[in-house]
C-alpha cells in the first residue's frame, strides 16, 4: 500500500509540475496578456490549470504526510483532469491532437483514480476495523 501511495504522490507532483510548465511555456511564447485570447482557452481552461497545478501539488504534499485530505484532493484533481482532457478533445478537435495522446492522458488519470480509490477504501476499512476492535485508533506508523 505504501508503494501505491508513493506512486500516486509522484504522479500528482508530475501533473502539477507539467501543468505549471505548460502554462509558463504557453504564456512566455504568446505573452501572458495574450493568453486569454488564445483559441480554445476559456475561463474553464484557466480554472482547470489553476486547480490542477495547485491542487496536485497540495495533494502530493498531503499524501506524503499521510493526511486523508490528500486522497480527496487527489481524486478531485484526477477527476477534473480526466474531464478536461476528454471534453477538450471532443469540443476542440484540432488536426494536431491525436486520439492516442488523449487516450494516454485519460489512462494516466484513470490509473490515478483507481489507485487512490483502492488505497483510500482499504485504509478506511482497516482504520475502522482497528477502532472497533481496540476501541482506539491504531498506533502503527505510516499511511
Amino acid at each position: 500500500m505504501r508503494i501505491a501511495v508513493r506512486l500516486v504522490t509522484l504522479m500528482l507532483a508530475g501533473v502539477g509540475f507539467l501543468s505549471l510548465f505548460a502554462v509558463l511555456i504557453l504564456g512566455h511564447r504568446s505573452g501572458f496578456s495574450n493568453l486569454v485570447r488564445f483559441p480554445g482557452v476559456t475561463a474553464f481552461t484557466i480554472a482547470t490549470w489553476i486547480v490542477t497545478t495547485v491542487g496536485s501539488l497540495v495533494a502530493a504534499i498531503q499524501l506524503g504526510r499521510c493526511k486523508s485530505s490528500g486522497w480527496t484532493i487527489g481524486l478531485i484533481v484526477f477527476g477534473i483532469d480526466l474531464l478536461f482532457q476528454t471534453t477538450g478533445f471532443v469540443t476542440f478537435r484540432r488536426p494536431g491532437v491525436h486520439l492516442s495522446s488523449v487516450a494516454l492522458n485519460a489512462a494516466f488519470d484513470l490509473v490515478g483514480i483507481i489507485i487512490l480509490g483502492l488505497t483510500w477504501g482499504r485504509r478506511f476499512k482497516v482504520s475502522n476495523f482497528a477502532v472497533h476492535q481496540t476501541g482506539a485508533r491504531d498506533a502503527r506508523p505510516g499511511c
